[in-house]
């Protein structure tokens, strides 16, 4: 029972997760749906990945991505890797890149927003940002810091502990680095945004996820009708264990009644 007790254990401090690895699994349809203006853009499951492609526009085009189907309750930790394809250099605008964008269930629409970026200056970085929404009902930024990041393929991610949010970044599989931290309060998150971002922009970026990894306290929501994916193979995993243990003690008592019955006679 030790070794059940360590499995079970296996997702640290963290009661639930959602992972999808897009490599071997593609595009979930269940639990991820598409946002933003797709009209125009191309996606496709891939071996190496899920990859979304922003073709030249003709008009500015918004943020293009994906978002889970569930919220996300308590301390957290979101993981994405991603690989940057083709992307150009904006002459305006906030620049190109991926992102995670997070949204609480808060009236002022508390929101952190960590992008891989190509800048109009050229300046390739990792930018946190936190927001929130002012009196007057506009969009504010309260923290905007950003660390050089050249690497066109990497991860990045989200943590929450109690209502601190730290952002961190890493290549590939190299150590993540910390960006910045903020408060970000406790509440449930609404929305957890996968992004591909031109800058509001025409101009084209192809990029692919190659996986997604939402750790928390709870993912309350349509996921939670079945358990998370890994925790479903743990259930497999640990009910298979104690059928090993089951039916090797059975077959172990029934050599030794044969033993026993033999010497008796």
């Amino acid at each position: 029972m030790g070794f059940v007790v360590i499995m079970l254990g296996c997702l640290g401090p963290f009661q639930a997760e959602y992972h999808r690895n897009f490599l071997s699994e593609g595009f979930d349809d269940v639990e991820l749906r598409m946002v933003g203006p797709t009209r125009t853009v191309v996606t496709k499951s891939e071996p190496r990945g899920f990859r979304i492609t922003i073709p030249p526009q003709k008009e500015n085009l918004g943020v293009v991505g994906f978002v889970p189907q569930f919220k996300v309750r308590g301390d957290f930790e979101i993981t994405l890797a991603y690989e940057i394809l083709e992307r150009e250099k904006p002459e305006t605008g906030g620049g190109v890149g991926v992102s995670l964008y997070l949204t609480s269930d808060t009236p002022t629409k508390e929101a952190v927003h960590l992008i891989r970026v190509l800048s109009a200056k050229g300046n390739e970085r990792v930018w946190a940002t936190r927001m929130t929404t002012d009196e007057e009902g506009k969009r504010v930024k309260l923290s905007d810091e950003g660390i050089p990041f050249n690497a066109l393929s990497g991860r990045l991610r989200c943590t929450r502990t109690g209502s601190k949010v730290t952002y961190s970044c890493a290549e590939e599989d190299g150590p993540f680095q910390e960006v910045h931290s903020d408060d970000f309060g406790t509440e449930e998150l609404n929305m957890v945004r996968v992004g591909l971002e031109n800058g509001n922009s025409k101009l084209p970026i192809d990029a692919r996820f190659t996986d997604l990894t939402i750790r928390a306290d709870e993912l309350p929501g349509p996921s939670t009708a079945k358990p998370p994916q890994s925790a479903s193979r743990l259930s497999w995993a640990i009910w298979g264990i104690v059928a090993f243990i089951v039916i090797g003690g059975f077959a172990y008592w029934r050599s030794r009644q044969s033993a026993s019955h033999a010497e008796s006679v």
